[in-house]
């Protein structure tokens, strides 16, 4: 009984885990490594990002505090991205001047149905490696935008 148990646990970890991972040829860029054509693109790619993980520097510009992919989840060293910022929940895109469309589950849902949960976060454009090896990234506040519900 003990073995089938543990033998059903290890298939269901084992689908998870499957479940996010990347599968066939990784060919996923970085911005910095991108056509000038698909950095346009990503440009209107938003980050969902707790206020939390945002420090305001002494000159005014916002400093996205975060653990790399490789402290955080335990990402081997070699892995592609290990070494990279973890800052972001979900990602959104622009769809219009002040909409922006993202998945339900990048923000927890409160049971009163009030949209209060949404002050605990900001909506980030500029959020993108822009060199090799870079692991802080720092932004104007231009590109940091508060829910206004």
């Amino acid at each position: 009984m003990i073995q089938t148990l543990f033998a059903l646990i290890l298939i269901l970890f084992s689908l998870t885990s499957a479940y996010a991972g990347v599968f066939g040829k990784d060919d996923r860029l970085n911005y910095y490594a991108m056509p000038p054509s698909y950095q346009a693109v990503a440009d209107s790619t938003v980050a969902i990002i707790e206020k939390k993980r945002l420090t305001t520097l002494p000159d005014g510009n916002i400093l996205l505090v975060a653990n790399s992919l490789k402290e955080k989840l335990n990402f081997c060293a070699d892995e592609a991205f290990a070494n990279e910022p973890m800052i972001a929940n979900c990602s959104g895109a622009l769809i219009s001047n002040d909409i922006i469309l993202t998945a339900a589950h990048c923000l927890p849902y409160e049971v009163d149905t009030t949209l209060s949960s949404l002050d605990n976060y900001v909506a980030v454009f500029g959020y993108q490696l822009r060199q090799e090896k870079q692991t802080q990234v720092i932004l104007t506040q231009d590109n940091v935008f508060e829910c206004d519900h």
